[in-house]
């Protein structure tokens, strides 16, 4: 185990965001678990909570940029060791939980194919199953899309969740070599035309191009750089001379992020060109008053306990949600329907609810403890092993 003194401390603001884009994605998902005419999907169609996950990509870029930075500190080995250090660390953080609610999305779906009449495809399963194993989903599902997939790409997919990951991980693998082997000034100028080059790029949802759009990741990218230069360090914006307007408009930025979003770039309409570029601007711009770690979402004892938790699984609350979720949908359709009749719409629709939200705080608290925390100390581990190794030699 690696001293936690040795580590870098957390910014507990960025713990905080990190549970608003969880709850997000959670809600967004929670429509698979309600029937067409539920009263609940009222107001969520006034909402595009997809934003949690341009919101986690802001936050990736940021925290994935300060860790390889931290990296470098003091640092008196080449540049291979350094990037290899970075992988090791990146495959044992992520892959093993991933590849746990892989296996645990398998079984569940043939278990539904055991117990009900539920017509899934053997073949279905297994393409996805192979898609989110290989970090290529985000390739996987717009391919499937295209070819008249249906529902087996999107509504019926236990892991159709895992683009997001397939992006983040093909952006771990390249990033490296762009933060090592470019200046910084270099680094900086490219991504920023990556963000003008995708501001008006219109990136309907289900397409290739929205499934790898890279904006996100930009901005958290840039603002870790930003926050290293000596201007970021002296001057505190004027903003947060007064902290609860500052709490007060970041609150307001999150609050507002998925009424701005549903706006420009709707899912069952045509988007402004512009909207997944606004979108990931409007992130970038909470992510950076988060960056100071000003506490300016992060007040109140007894909230920022219950934030710092949610953020600190939010990984694992992500891989585990739907396919908990999808499971539960099918199983109380098969098994439910005397229940819902005698119970009534209000009864049933709170019932499954709970009990998908119960099963997946279950989940994740098991898979963090059990695999996310033992796998992640023993990448550093090893990582660590990497560098002292190479500084030996």
């Amino acid at each position: 185990m690696i001293p936690e003194a040795t580590l870098p401390r957390k910014n507990n603001d960025i713990e905080v965001l990190r549970a608003f884009a969880i709850l997000y994605t959670i809600i967004l998902h929670l429509r698979v678990l309600l029937d067409a005419d539920s009263a609940l999907l009222v107001p969520l169609g006034y909402l595009d909570l997809s934003v949690g996950v341009d919101l986690f990509l802001v936050i990736s870029g940021f925290v994935i940029t300060g860790s390889i930075l931290e990296s470098t500190r003091g640092a008196v080995t080449s540049r291979r060791p350094l990037m290899f250090s970075f992988w090791i660390k990146r495959i044992f953080r992520l892959l093993p939980a991933a590849w746990t609610w892989v296996a645990i999305a398998c079984v569940a779906k043939l278990l539904v194919i055991a117990l009900t009449e539920i017509p899934y495809r053997v073949q279905d399963i297994l393409l996805a199953s192979a898609a989110a194993l290989g970090n290529v989903m985000n390739i996987y599902t717009p391919y499937c899309v295209a070819n008249g997939g249906g529902h087996a790409c999107i509504i019926d997919n236990f892991v159709g969740h895992y683009w997001s990951l397939s992006l983040e991980e093909q952006f771990y693998l390249v990033f490296p070599f762009l933060f090592f082997f470019l200046n910084r000034k270099a680094l900086v100028v490219l991504l920023a035309a990556a963000i003008l080059v995708q501001f008006a790029w219109q990136r309907p949802f289900f397409t290739y191009a929205w499934y790898f759009k890279t904006d996100a990741l930009s901005w958290g990218i840039l603002l870790c750089l930003l926050s290293r230069t000596a201007i970021y360090r002296r001057r505190l914006p004027a903003v947060f001379r007064w902290r609860y307007l500052t709490s007060a408009l970041g609150l307001a930025l999150l609050a507002c992020l998925p009424i701005i979003a549903a706006n420009v770039q709707g899912i069952a309409w045509v988007m402004k060109p512009y909207g997944v570029g606004l979108v990931a601007l409007v992130c970038g711009a909470i992510v950076w008053l988060a960056s100071y770690d000003r506490n300016v979402f992060s007040t109140g004892s007894r909230y920022r306990r219950v934030m710092l938790y949610l953020g600190s699984r939010s990984y694992s609350l992500y891989l585990a949600h739907l396919v908990v979720f999808l499971t539960i949908r099918d199983l109380f359709r098969q098994f439910g329907q005397g229940f819902a009749d005698a119970a009534g719409p209000t009864v049933y629709t709170a019932t499954i609810v709970l009990v998908a939200a119960s099963l997946t705080l279950l989940g994740a608290e098991l898979t963090y403890r059990r695999v996310e925390s033992v796998l992640r100390a023993r990448g550093r581990v090893i990582a660590a092993r990497v560098v002292t190794h190479t500084q030996r030699d």
